[in-house]
């Protein structure tokens, strides 16, 4: 820092513990582990620039816990956070981005989060979870008075499997580092028996079979997949991919939630904090925003699901033809836009009209869209920006349509029990994304 140069930092204050943040590798940290964590040094996170609406690289300083204070609990569609009343956030309206407390956030505010995470790539690499592995050796480790052994390599092929099988118990299997127990099961024989085959292929540990159930104990086994999971949201897009194969052939279930066939969806189990956590990371790292409901994380916008089965490597047999009837369906018939996710553009929206010279019977069509409240979704909100550009080469629309970041709906909020509360420092003026929703100082 030159001669005179002043250091800006801002303060984010009055957050709840519970909620999570996430460094440039994907690694995700519970607020209220901050403070220790922070000891060994500062944290680079994935922030947000202020000026040019553009994601940007963060220092967080420190985070000090403060006086412990009723909350706000905001639920958005997608995800929660808690807040002191005059904590502040960004929200979307009339196509600015505008701050806003959280004790006068309502149902139909657009937070912000991000439109996508990326992380910086940093390869699963089983030497440093087992340092004196051997090329060509099995792996031992032990477990009370049992040696347990497995093979492991750097192979795609392995990786691949690993990350299937991760996505899999992730979503409906648990395990026990102590003991190296595996337990997993789905109510589709064939799902169980692929898992079983990937454990025996994989790691040559073979599997115990029983009814709904498959069972391993290995402690090699267990301790790979524990320390691939902690990584997995900085792999590779086709590492990321078959971990989400294996979590939604876990889940296994899409389809319409009407008889119209007019609301498609994706049902993702919701287990707990952590492995929640990893789902929406990876799910975002491909483009996609899940919403929640009491027990599942769903996927309804039509081109999130697109988006979704593209990118999947893997089905079985038995879901191919499925999957292939579904998407048929889903793209031969005009499917409603949600506006659970996009912007609000309000009275700033009737500047398209001088942007592009757009004829009146043309603009009524989208007049609706000055609207205060109402919401346009995010792929109609990119389609027509295109068009204004191709017509203009500005546009009022552009700067919120081309940021890094789209809104998303507050459900709604509700005061919570006196808790502990913490303030974040950051090396800059800026915001932060906390449970992906973007606060700010």
């Amino acid at each position: 820092m030159s001669k005179g140069q002043i250091k800006i930092s801002s303060n984010i204050a009055g957050i709840g513990g519970k909620a999570f943040l996430h460094d440039i590798y994907g690694n995700s940290y519970r607020v209220s582990e901050l403070p220790a964590i922070l000891e060994q040094g500062s944290l680079q996170v994935i922030g947000f620039d202020q000026e040019t609406w553009q994601s940007k690289i963060v220092r967080v300083q420190s985070c000090v816990e403060t006086k412990p204070s009723k909350l706000v609990r905001i639920q958005s569609c997608s995800s929660f956070l808690e807040l002191q009343r005059d904590s502040m956030v960004y929200v979307n309206e009339n196509g600015e981005l505008n701050k806003a407390s959280a004790g006068e956030l309502v149902s139909g505010d657009l937070l912000l989060m991000p439109k996508s995470l990326s992380f910086r790539e940093n390869n699963f690499q089983i030497e440093k979870v087992f340092p004196k592995k051997r090329k060509g050796s099995l792996i031992k480790q032990r477990a009370g008075g049992k040696l347990h052994e497995a093979d492991a390599s750097m192979s795609i092929t392995f990786l691949m499997g690993l990350a299937f099988v991760a996505g899999l118990i992730d979503c409906k299997g648990t395990y026990n580092l102590e003991t190296g127990d595996i337990l997993f099961g789905t109510n589709s024989k064939i799902v169980n028996n692929i898992f079983a085959h990937l454990i025996s292929s994989n790691f040559l540990v073979e599997p115990e079979i029983n009814g709904d159930h498959v069972r391993v104990q290995n402690k090699v086994v267990v301790t790979l997949i524990d320390s691939f999971l902690k990584e997995v949201a900085s792999q590779n897009e086709e590492i990321i991919a078959n971990y989400l194969a294996g979590y939604f052939h876990a889940s296994n279930a899409f389809g319409f939630i009407d008889k119209a066939k007019l609301k498609p969806c994706i049902s993702l189990h919701r287990g707990g904090e952590a492995s929640s956590d990893r789902l929406c990371k990876c799910l975002l790292t491909i483009g996609v925003v899940p919403f929640m409901s009491n027990s599942s994380y769903i996927i309804i916008d039509s081109g999130h699901i697109e988006t979704f089965f593209s990118s999947i490597p893997y089905l079985i047999k038995s879901l191919v033809m499925k999957v292939d009837d579904y998407m048929t369906d889903l793209t031969s018939r005009p499917i409603p836009a949600i506006d659970l996710l996009g912007y609000k553009f309000g009275k700033s929206f009737s500047n398209i009209k001088e942007d592009v010279g757009m004829a009146a019977e043309k603009y009524e069509k989208l007049a609706l869209f000055e609207q205060d409240n109402v919401v346009m979704n995010h792929d109609m909100a990119a389609d027509l920006n295109k068009y204004i550009k191709k017509k203009s080469k500005r546009s009022s629309l552009s700067k919120l349509v081309e940021s890094s970041v789209v809104g998303i709906k507050v459900c709604n909020t509700e005061s919570t029990p006196v808790e502990k509360t913490f303030t974040i420092t950051c090396d800059d003026s800026c915001g932060i994304f906390l449970n992906n929703i973007l606060c700010t100082c």
